[in-house]
């Protein structure tokens, strides 16, 4: 069983991704240190809500960014993904599922860079969670 809530997640379900973006929330880790040295490993997972389209040949890439401070001044690469094609984003892929390495600062933040883009349809809920289990969405 996966826990996660409103306040683990950088993006509700159903967030629409057209263009390079960050992620609706930016994350404050409230023990101002290292989230990632919990014996509880955390994960962030992305997942397709709804396929994404476009006229070309439109590719996704996902990175979690840290930072010390809420403007992100000088933010820090954590995790991200290779290159992820249109094709793949159907409803339901699972965009990332991994654990968040150490490192991480006082802040997260999800960014979503579109090349050759911008996608024309498509959607992504994104979080914080406890486990890599199966994600179901209910209602807020």
């Amino acid at each position: 069983m996966s826990i996660s809530d409103y306040q683990t997640q950088f993006d509700p379900p159903s967030t629409p991704i057209t263009a390079t973006a960050y992620s609706v929330n930016k994350l404050k880790n409230p023990s101002n240190g290292d989230i990632t040295l919990n014996t509880i490993p955390i994960y962030l997972q992305v997942v397709a809500d709804a396929t994404f389209a476009s006229g070309g040949a439109t590719t996704l890439v996902v990175t979690l960014e840290t930072a010390s401070d809420e403007a992100f001044t000088s933010p820090v690469t954590l995790m991200t993904t290779a290159t992820i094609a249109k094709a793949s984003l159907v409803n339901g892929y699972e965009i990332i599922n991994q654990i968040v390495p150490h490192g991480a600062k006082k802040y997260l933040r999800v960014k979503y860079t579109v090349g050759t883009g911008p996608f024309t349809a498509g959607s992504v809920t994104a979080r914080l969670m406890s486990n890599s289990g199966s994600r179901t969405n209910y209602p807020q």
